[in-house]
Formats: C-alpha cells, sequence, structure tokens
C-alpha cells in the first residue's frame, strides 16, 4: 500500500532514510551524516515544499520516493521525482516501479514533464525509468562526490 507521509511518520521515514543513503550513498545528494541531523521540524518543512510517499507492508515502511514543484514561474510546468529507495530485501517485486507509476500519476494533473536524476553506473534505476517512459537529455560529470570518488549522473525527463 502506498501512503502519503505527513508530520506523523517522521521517525519510521528517517529510519529508513539513513537505510538508503547508508547503502547506497552514491544514489542521493545527501550524506548519511546530514540525514542523521535532520530533525522534526526538517521534516515538516520539506512537507511544505513537497510530497514524500511510502510503500508499506505488514506495517512496515519498506520503499520512499518523493516529488516537489519547480519554482519559480517559468519553472512550474515541471516537477521532480527523488529518493527512490525499496529495501533490498524488497526488491525485484515490483515496489519501485508501482512508486514511480504512483508520482506520476500524482503529478500529471498539475505538470507537464517530470525530471530526475540517477547515477550513471544504476543500471538497474536507469532501465526502470525508462520503462516508465523518462528519458535521458544529458549527463552531469562529477555531479556527487563521496570521499574522493565522483559520480556522474544522467538528467533524465518525462513529457506527461
Amino acid at each position: 500500500m502506498i501512503l502519503q507521509l505527513t508530520e506523523n511518520d517522521f521517525q519510521q521515514w528517517k529510519v529508513l532514510r539513513l537505510e538508503a543513503v547508508k547503502l547506497n550513498p552514491e544514489s542521493f545528494g545527501e550524506s548519511f551524516e546530514n540525514v542523521q541531523k535532520q530533525d522534526e521540524a526538517w521534516f515538516h518543512d520539506s512537507l511544505k515544499r513537497g510530497t514524500m510517499f511510502a510503500y508499506e507492508t505488514d506495517g512496515e515502511m519498506v520503499g520512499l520516493v518523493g516529488t516537489f514543484p519547480m519554482q519559480p514561474g517559468n519553472l512550474k510546468h515541471r516537477a521532480v521525482l527523488f529518493g527512490l529507495y525499496v529495501k533490498p530485501e524488497y526488491r525485484s517485486k515490483g515496489i519501485a516501479s508501482t512508486l514511480v507509476e504512483h508520482v506520476i500519476g500524482y503529478v500529471k494533473p498539475t505538470h507537464e514533464q517530470i525530471h530526475l536524476t540517477v547515477a550513471t553506473n544504476n543500471e538497474a534505476a536507469t532501465a526502470l525509468y525508462k520503462k516508465h517512459g523518462f528519458i535521458v537529455y544529458g549527463t552531469e560529470p562529477d555531479a556527487l562526490k563521496i570521499g574522493n570518488d565522483y559520480y556522474d549522473e544522467y538528467l533524465m525527463l518525462k513529457k506527461l
């Protein structure tokens, strides 16, 4: 089941987000240390700027994804998909695909495009996004730096 997160979901969200950035740091712009510092006020502010969803099974959050509208005026036709993560033991069960479909459906009534970035070495995520109609329109070299390692990111979009 997909749930739209509220302020009451902060603790569960933080546990899963910490797991995501710890296990896959090259997939997220935030570091583990930065996520550890995030408090309920930060989460509350994030929910004002965007929308976060969780995939829940048997009362446990096992997947996350978020979206936010671009600002200001001349970018309002664009939304962003970010932070997709599914716990390793729940992968290959269609959960990530369901979360992506949900975000697309959520933003489609109010936006013309949805954008995202994905590490170029993350072939599974790139294939997932392409399956849902996203196209690569550019590559940002050295988009992320983790320790002494750099990661390029594909810039992807889907016209709605």
